[in-house]
């Protein structure tokens, strides 16, 4: 058969591919799997309330004298299992503000300060009807932990991080997409490694030591915002699941960037 049109079997594909685009709610202008307002819904975990040591993991010996050991209780709520795209934040705010935007959209968005991140979950919030928004310390390494009290999450040595971490031991100097290295026990994945990610909580160093036990919302001022996870350019010193650190609410970090939760 000859066909007179070199472009008649390319639309048929082309349509075919942009339905396929449709139906699993990604954007037809790329392959990303995170790109689309509605896909921050549909990857929500559903975290069970319950108690669980925060702070310095049993036989860590790095710890600081910021991460005293202490008993948290907390009600349920929903997290997502990736970390926010920048496909995502695209679809929210029109922009892509990453300091590394070679890596695609389902790479998680960095380059947006604390401030900057209120900004966004205002507008998903508008555009939903619901209430996204960060998560507090106390859920984040809840979430993190899953169950474990372990120095990381996949165990006490660090060569287990491979398997679960971008880090400086496996991330080849640079970002990558979300969810391709083994998600935690509660189906979370880079909750250490790859980016940093914004926490609700002001900073203090002593607050464990003065802490409500029940669903600590953080202090009420400090000199920065907290952060947790380490990322793609820190060492595994970074990725402890205890590990404690902040920066100005108004800096947008490089490697800096957030997962949101829903109650």
């Amino acid at each position: 058969m000859i066909f007179r049109n070199k472009y008649a079997l390319c639309l048929p594909l082309m349509a075919a591919f942009c339905i396929m685009c449709l139906l699993s709610l990604s954007s037809c202008d790329g392959l990303g799997r995170f790109v689309t307002v509605e896909s921050i819904y549909d990857n929500m975990v559903t975290i069970t309330g319950g108690s669980f040591e925060m702070g310095c993991s049993d036989g860590d010996s790095e710890c600081y004298n910021d991460e005293t050991q202490h008993t948290v209780t907390l009600s349920s709520f929903k997290i997502s299992a990736y970390e926010t795209t920048e496909g995502q934040w695209k679809a929210v705010m029109g922009d892509n503000p990453s300091y590394i935007k070679t890596c695609g959209t389902d790479c998680p968005v960095d380059g947006v300060s604390w401030d900057d991140v209120q900004d966004f979950i205002d507008a998903l919030n508008s555009m939903t009807g619901l209430s996204y928004r960060l998560p507090t310390e106390a859920e984040w390494e809840y979430a993190a932990r899953a169950g474990t009290s372990t120095k990381y999450y996949c165990g006490n040595d660090e060569s287990c991080l491979d398997t679960i971490a971008w880090y400086t031991g496996s991330a080849d100097a640079q970002p990558h997409p979300v969810g391709l290295l083994a998600p935690n026990a509660w189906g979370l994945h880079d909750t250490i490694g790859n980016v940093w990610e914004w926490v609700s909580d002001w900073y203090d160093e002593d607050y464990y030591a003065y802490s409500p036990a029940a669903d600590p919302q953080g202090p009420s001022s400090g000199p920065g915002r907290i952060r947790r996870g380490g990322g793609w350019y820190w060492n595994a010193y970074s990725c402890r699941v205890s590990k404690r650190s902040y920066e100005y609410q108004e800096n947008p970090g490089a490697g800096l960037g957030f997962r949101l939760v829903l109650p």
